[in-house]
């Protein structure tokens, strides 16, 4: 069970929620894959992405 680890992370990722699962892992003193495990499972967090692109292209490339 990853009790201890999952209420680190929890703690970290509520202090700053832009951190990277790299940085996490550091912080936490655990692997990526652990974290990853943690913060989708235990946690049930996801990751999401979003970028601004110019409308144009995205009307270009959905035709």
């Amino acid at each position: 069970m990853r009790t201890e680890e999952t209420e680190k992370v929890r703690q970290i990722v509520h202090e700053n929620h832009q951190l990277t699962v790299r940085s996490i892992a550091k912080q936490a003193n655990t692997d990526r894959e652990t974290i990853r495990k943690i913060l989708t499972e235990d946690l049930d967090m996801r990751k999401v992405c979003a970028k601004m692109v110019p409308k144009d292209l995205l009307t270009r490339h959905c035709l």
